[in-house]
């Protein structure tokens, strides 16, 4: 049973992002004391931060990866096939929203990946 929403404000390297949490999901949190700070570490799902910070692409889908057509360094035009991801047999593109060139590979041929995970995080750049 879901009692209500828990706003928060978390700062990440200088930017404010606000983030809603179930309160069910924030019963999930567990209190971590390391020195003098203390730290409220929740399971990824429940506190899946939107990823403004870089310029993230998501998988779509849970599924494995059977192709990355991208590697760092090289450029991706908006709606660009970027990765193929099979689920229950179906073949599905991930296509890009954005453009940029890629800055981080999060996933290999032949991984897993979840849902809403990044596979790649592209940087401002010339195509």
């Amino acid at each position: 049973m879901v009692s209500g929403r828990k706003k928060f404000r978390i700062t990440i390297e200088g930017e404010v992002f606000e983030v809603e949490v179930l309160e069910e999901e924030l019963e999930k949190a567990v209190k971590v004391r390391e020195g003098k700070q203390a730290k409220s570490l929740v399971e990824q799902r429940s506190l899946l931060l939107p990823m403004a910070k870089g310029q993230y692409i998501l998988s779509p889908m849970a599924g494995k990866v059977t192709s990355l057509k991208k590697k760092i360094g090289d450029p991706v035009a908006l709606g660009e096939t970027v990765a193929v991801l099979e689920s229950m047999k179906t073949l599905v593109e991930v296509k890009s929203d954005k453009e940029g060139i890629v800055e981080e590979v999060f996933v290999k041929e032949g991984d897993f990946v979840d849902f809403n995970k990044p596979i790649l995080k592209l940087k401002k750049g010339k195509l």
